[in-house]
């Protein structure tokens, strides 16, 4: 594949995931474009709001060129409150190799509650990037990273699947009738504390490590593109078991992709 044609992908927001072939990768990123190119179809296929193309949001993705490095003005945006549950503000969808973000209607005068939009596009967005990775333990610190207060950023991603808010919601509800769910709903908190803490402390390591080994980035450019198992690598490996490993990646197509894409081909010379 053309060098060049791999970074301008990468920087549009189109990434190799792990272990996709280059076959693959080109058909994920034809089937992209031709939904990108017919909004409307993309409608027909969601059928349940209408679309908007990003393009139009230039604040937003100043935002991510900024922090992730990439400007993916492809993701379609829809404002309905249809299909949400309540507590939600916003969703990413995604069918089969397509996905698009929707807001809540409220958030088209700038925000809903305490969160402004530029925050809430920028969460949806990482899960629109990464919908092809299945790589779900570091993705919603990833997606909260960019919170604007520091306590939403560290404990947002308490609830890391939907399923979880629901557990969440049972347990405590039956703790009021029974002592034995009052008991496991205490468990389950500190469970999920515990398992939060260690991984947002993994996080700050390999956001470290990152900083440390390729200053010229933003280290969440990089992140948003690991593996679960890669971050957890950053954050407990020294520098030279890192460079080693991206080293040993060189034949992967992801890793190509990334090396062009952030310029970082001379750092590991």
């Amino acid at each position: 594949m053309i060098a060049e044609k791999l970074k301008k992908w990468g920087k549009l927001g189109f990434v190799a995931t792990p272990d996709e072939t280059e076959k693959e990768f080109v058909k994920r990123i034809d089937n992209l474009k031709v939904f990108q190119r017919d909004l409307t179809l993309l409608e027909k296929k969601a059928r349940i709001f209408p679309i908007r193309s990003m393009s139009s949001d230039q604040k937003i993705l100043g935002i991510l060129e900024k922090t992730l490095q990439v400007r993916p003005a492809w993701i379609p945006i829809a404002y309905s409150n249809r299909f949400l549950a309540p507590w939600e503000g916003a969703v990413s969808w995604s069918f089969d190799t397509i996905c698009l973000i929707q807001l809540r209607k409220a958030f088209t005068k700038g925000r809903f509650l305490l969160y402004h939009r530029e925050e809430v596009i920028f969460h949806e967005v990482v899960h629109a990037l990464r919908f092809a990775f299945h790589e779900p333990r570091f993705e919603e610190i990833l997606a909260y990273s960019q919170a604007k207060k520091k306590w939403r950023a560290f404990l947002g991603p308490f609830f890391s699947h939907p399923k979880h808010t629901y557990l969440f919601l049972i347990l405590f509800a039956l703790s009021f009738c029974f002592l034995f769910f009052k008991s496991l709903f205490f468990a389950f908190l500190v469970f999920k504390l515990g398992k939060l803490i260690r991984d947002q402390w993994l996080f700050k390591r390999a956001k470290c490590s990152i900083q440390t080994l390729f200053s010229t980035i933003s280290p969440l450019a990089l992140l948003i593109w690991l593996t679960d198992r890669e971050i957890e690598l950053f954050a407990k490996e020294s520098p030279s078991t890192i460079i080693s490993y991206i080293k040993s990646q060189k034949s992967d197509l992801r890793w190509q992709q990334l090396l062009l894409m952030m310029n970082l081909s001379e750092s590991m010379t």
